[in-house]
């Protein structure tokens, strides 16, 4: 049981799991040593969030990724804006237009996108951090 989430000895102490009473006992007892109690449904709600936060925090990608994308959006911008100043035939001036708006495009939804991550990001720490101080 020692390895069993929190919210899984909860789930079998509380029947929602239907395991046999032994399980159950071996539920409560592993809650007990991890000092929560059944009576502070609370505290086990909490810990439960906790959990699951960190979980997420572990397995979802920082907004590293976002960041290379926005980084290297700004670069073709610069390298488009470049080749506009350059180009002489009218072809490569429409091409280079286009090219220069759709990477524009891009990289402003990169932009928002990176924000949101680092929102989300920020919001999660600060949940944990909360998390940690009331238990």
């Amino acid at each position: 049981m020692k390895d069993k989430t929190t919210k899984e000895l909860f789930d079998i102490a509380t029947g929602v799991l239907h395991l046999d009473i032994d399980s159950k006992k071996a539920a409560i007892a592993e809650l007990e040593n991890r000092k929560l109690s059944l009576n502070d449904s609370d505290k086990i709600k909490s810990k439960i969030e906790l959990e699951s936060l960190i979980q997420e925090q572990k397995h979802r990608p920082d907004s590293s990724d976002v960041s290379i994308s926005l980084t290297t959006g700004i670069i073709a911008i610069v390298m488009t804006l470049i080749i506009l100043l350059i180009e002489k035939s009218t072809i490569g001036l429409v091409i280079a237009a286009i090219g220069f708006i759709a990477i524009s495009i891009l990289t402003i939804y990169n932009f928002f996108r990176l924000r949101k991550k680092k929102r989300i990001e920020s919001q999660r720490a600060a949940r944990i951090y909360e998390l940690i101080n009331e238990i």
